[in-house]
């Protein structure tokens, strides 16, 4: 979910965002985007994926300037949510028919780790 959330931002309104994996996106090191998942599955198969993602759209984030972001702040404009909402939905089943036709999720982490940075890589 959360390299859906950094395309479409990037393809959307062409600000740079990047993972800090496996849960936040950010612009600059600061938080744009989080994202909760929970999951039940058994040995076979997975039953349930509950994922929450919270994007900083039109939001200001002053009283956390240092730690977070909003897409609004960084284009210095308000930005259309249906705009958002409509590249994420796309680069979510994008991901999803990818990670379809992988055989293993860590093929697919390594392909997608070639084009996005990490913040723990930035930082070592």
């Amino acid at each position: 979910a959360s390299v859906a959330v950094a395309k479409a931002i990037r393809k959307a309104f062409d600000l740079k965002a990047e993972l800090k994996w496996p849960n936040d996106v950010l612009i600059k090191g600061r938080k744009v985007c989080g994202i909760l998942a929970e999951m039940e599955a058994e040995m076979d198969r997975v039953n349930f994926i509950n994922l929450g993602i919270g994007i900083n759209a039109n939001t200001s984030t002053s009283q956390y300037e240092k730690m977070a972001t909003s897409l609004k702040e960084e284009l210095r404009k308000e930005i259309s949510r249906k705009q958002l909402l409509n590249s994420l939905l796309k680069e979510i089943a994008k991901q999803q028919a990818l990670l379809s036709s992988m055989k293993t999720v860590g093929s697919w982490r390594n392909k997608l780790a070639q084009k996005l940075l990490t913040f723990m890589n930035r930082l070592s």
